[in-house]
């Protein structure tokens, strides 16, 4: 199973990075789940990504689970139809939202994740951060809260949170 090169956002190309990151980001996959198709970033949890995390959550771009992921994704993306009909500009397929999930899902939960992905595949991408859900609510407020799935929902956000993948490369985290 070879993992698909993502399209990342015009700002994540032109960088010098965005081959360092797309490497990152192939590193290491799995599929979500035995019997689906979609195969993800398996992403380790270190204190540099912990900090995308946060601030991804102190500046409002993160949604907290699968509900609210998929009811921002919907509202996004009726307002991107919304702009194509009236004003006739085209939508990229570009990665700029990113829904993270703990490794301790369910198959449901995962088969629902896949569907989400599948729905909102040319800007969404994936990624199984290597940590039970308790530790992501740990990671966020500092408390055991049971959080299974995270949304980045705002290109700025993401950018940060994957420039985070290759900073560890190069501090050795």
């Amino acid at each position: 199973m070879v993992p698909e090169k993502h399209i990342l956002t015009r700002e994540l190309q032109s960088s010098q990075n965005g081959t360092a990151i797309q490497a990152a980001l192939q590193a290491q996959t799995r599929k979500l789940r035995s019997e689906g198709e979609l195969a993800v970033p398996v992403l380790a949890v270190n204190s540099l990504l912990a900090q995308a995390l946060k601030a991804a959550e102190k500046r409002g771009h993160l949604r907290i689970g699968l509900q609210a992921a998929g009811e921002k994704l919907a509202r996004e993306r009726k307002g991107l139809l919304k702009m194509v009909r009236e004003q006739g500009l085209a939508v990229g397929e570009r990665i700029s939202r990113l829904i993270l999930v703990s490794n301790d899902g369910t198959e449901r939960f995962y088969r629902s994740v896949e569907w989400l992905a599948k729905d909102h595949r040319s800007r969404l991408l994936v990624c199984l951060l290597d940590v039970p859900s308790l530790e992501i609510g740990n990671i966020l407020f500092g408390e055991e809260r049971n959080i299974k799935l995270l949304l980045i929902d705002h290109k700025d956000s993401v950018s940060l949170f994957f420039h985070t993948l290759i900073s560890e490369r190069q501090t050795g985290e």
